[in-house]
């Protein structure tokens, strides 16, 4: 994924909420502050996933984009 990338979700009624992703990057498999919650009242998504072979995490974050 890359900066700008949109993630679609969709609620248990089935309505779909679009997030673009405004940061991509590769962390430390130990650094747990992307999980801080602290988000100033947007809603954001987090994605993380692991890499067994560098010890590291791919880090996705992604804010909610409003129609406007």
């Amino acid at each position: 994924m890359q900066i700008g990338d949109i993630i679609s979700i969709y609620d248990l009624s089935g309505t779909k909420v679009n997030y673009e992703v405004y940061l991509s990057s590769e962390i430390d498999y130990q650094d747990l502050s992307c999980t801080n919650q602290n988000t100033n009242g947007k809603r954001e998504i987090t994605l993380i996933t692991c890499n067994n072979v560098k010890n590291k995490r791919r880090l996705i974050k992604a804010t909610e984009k409003t129609n406007k």
